[in-house]
């Protein structure tokens, strides 16, 4: 499957468990850096075991067009802006 990607201005990364909202964002790629899978929530509100947005695998990275609010994982993850 080839995908394309955006073209982008800028590319951003920070390795942390949040992220602020950023009202310039066209896309944001979340990387689960760790061993286990962990849950993120697409707010400010800490994830827990039931009550996330999304769960993402060991290792795995998801990628979410034109969201441009918080976010917050269960634990530090490598966030990707594109702005």
């Amino acid at each position: 499957m080839n995908v394309r990607e955006t073209p982008s201005n800028i590319t951003t990364t920070t390795a942390s468990a949040s992220l602020a909202a950023n009202v310039d964002r066209k896309k944001l790629k979340i990387t689960n850096v760790s061993g286990a899978t962990i849950q993120v929530n697409f707010s400010g509100t800490t994830p827990g075991a039931s009550t996330y947005d999304e769960a993402v695998g060991a290792g795995a990275t998801i990628t979410i067009e034109n969201y441009v609010g918080a976010c917050t994982a269960s634990a530090s993850v490598r966030y990707v802006e594109f702005t």
